[in-house]
């Protein structure tokens, strides 16, 4: 399951402390962190985490970031979005960004 974090290259460290948290109180789960990056790859996290992340090069300003990581996810998958699936994603995306 992917989990798309809010980040910036600014707060990686945060990030990697996140994923460090999630692994300790959950070590069985199944997540992939989708974490975003805007100039520096974050290549300590890649290191350290593996499999367990994925990267996306995005805008540093937060709509256009957010709409990277989701059109990455969406991309990704390989069906087609229902029409309640597309709602929330709008929604989410309107309540976040707004």
């Amino acid at each position: 399951m992917k989990a798309v974090v809010l980040s910036c290259d600014r707060y990686h460290k945060i990030t990697n402390h996140m994923i460090t948290t999630y692994q300790h109180l959950w070590p069985s789960n199944q997540l992939k962190f989708l974490i975003p990056y805007n100039e520096k790859y974050p290549k300590f996290l890649e290191d350290k985490w593996g499999e367990k992340v994925e990267f996306v090069k995005t805008p540093v300003e937060f709509k256009k970031c957010y709409n990277s990581l989701l059109s990455s996810f969406i991309n990704k998958v390989s069906r087609q979005p229902n029409i309640e699936e597309i709602r929330n994603i709008q929604a989410a995306t309107y309540a976040i960004c707004s």
